[in-house]
């Protein structure tokens, strides 16, 4: 399950470094567009997948809140693309909330 993380992980930086305001006129729009489309998934995957196993727990665990924001963050990313408006700030904007929640879960996870 940790590598489900670490890959949201990394395609979210990746989607950080590759996305900027004239990189959906280019060449390169479809390939791209077709990156966040992966990034979104895998991040909705990792963390319905983490609130499933945080909801069979006997209490609630306060890393339930780190996924749900993930989903918040994914979801900004996933209305940019499927409205076809491809605002960057917005798709960098979901980035940097999955990118910090799912790395604050990742260190306390790892040093726990």
């Amino acid at each position: 399950m940790l590598f489900l993380i670490l890959a949201a992980l990394t395609l979210q930086v990746i989607i950080l470094v590759s996305v900027n305001a004239a990189a959906f006129s280019g060449p390169n729009a479809g390939r791209l567009s077709a990156l966040v489309w992966l990034t979104v998934a895998v991040t909705l995957i990792t963390c319905v997948l983490y609130i499933l196993a945080f909801l069979h727990l006997s209490r609630l665990s306060p890393g339930l809140l780190l996924f749900v924001l993930s989903l918040l963050g994914s979801g900004f990313q996933l209305s940019a693309v499927a409205t076809r408006t491809f605002s960057a700030r917005q798709i960098r904007f979901g980035a940097w909330v999955v990118l910090l929640n799912l790395l604050v879960f990742y260190l306390l996870n790892t040093l726990a």
